[in-house]
């Protein structure tokens, strides 16, 4: 047939449909969704407060994220930068605090091989 579109030619069962991708974790509930979004929003706020040297606000904004909902991708940036900002203020006890309890919980993570050697540093300061 003329002008007849090749789509129309082939059979229904030959088309293949799309598949979506499986959920990267098992269904939650609409509020545990809404409590993950808020916990990933206050990490980015204080995200960007370290950036512009803002690590009073910042660490208290990632100790907050860390205890109402574990969970790993929260929890992992906030250890991390709650880090990053201790070693900004020299504050070598709560440095040390959240590379230990990052490693333990992390150590297959990228961050994980630069926490070591922070890690191996302060334990070589007197």
């Amino acid at each position: 047939m003329v002008g007849a579109s090749r789509e129309t030619d082939q059979a229904p069962s030959s088309r293949v449909a799309p598949t979506l991708p499986a959920p990267p974790h098992p269904a939650a509930s609409p509020q545990e969704d809404r409590i993950e979004d808020r916990e990933n929003l206050r990490i980015l706020r204080a995200e960007m407060r370290a950036k512009t040297g803002r690590c009073a606000e910042a660490s208290r904004d990632f100790s907050e994220a860390l205890h109402p909902t574990p969970s790993d991708s929260v929890d992992e940036r906030a250890l991390r930068g709650r880090a990053a900002c201790a070693a900004l203020t020299h504050d070598e006890r709560t440095l040390r605090g959240d590379l230990d309890a990052y490693l333990q919980r992390f150590s297959d993570r990228p961050f994980a091989s630069e926490a070591r050697l922070r890690r191996e540093a302060l334990r070589a300061t007197p």
